[in-house]
């Protein structure tokens, strides 16, 4: 059930958007989503399998309620041309669109948000140059490259 749950989890927030859920809903059931989410992620440090596994199920099932109370509510998911996800350094939402979007869904969806084009914008063309050394490889970082100045420094003895 685990790592089912990572698939439910990613599917919830592609349809309504990254932390988007918990905010729809009333505040009593996203505290008890924040509470089910809490006691999995301190089993997930323990050595206790089958507890882990009701843990998993049952944040399966806060997703689902999550899920039901939004639409219920009257919510709807966020437009096909808006995509959001959290920073992994930050934890900042971050939203990217494409094409003209209504500014109150750009709104809703919340978090920082870039266009598509300006996300093109800022890869860095040594990135492009290994995507196209290296096809289907994936970029997890990049860094500031050394200057002369920081490989010329003096030696300490």
């Amino acid at each position: 059930m685990l790592s089912r749950l990572d698939e439910i989890a990613h599917s919830y927030e592609q349809k309504w958007g990254a932390g988007r859920l918990e905010r729809l809903v009333p505040a009593e059931l996203a505290d008890k989503f924040e509470a089910q989410r809490n006691i999995l992620n301190e089993l997930l440090t323990k050595n206790a399998p089958e507890r882990l596994e009701r843990a998993a199920a049952g944040m399966a099932r806060a997703w689902q309620a999550l899920d039901k109370a939004a639409t219920e509510a009257g919510h709807v998911p966020l437009p096909k041309d808006i995509w959001t996800a959290r920073h992994k350094k930050s934890g900042d939402i971050i939203t990217i669109y494409r094409g003209d979007i209504e500014l109150v869904d750009l709104l809703d969806a919340k978090g920082l948000a870039f266009s598509v084009d300006e996300i093109v914008s800022l890869i860095p063309d040594i990135v492009l140059r290994a995507k196209r050394e290296f096809p289907g490889a994936e970029v997890s970082d990049v860094k500031n490259k050394q200057t002369d100045e920081d490989l010329n420094d003096e030696i300490p003895f």
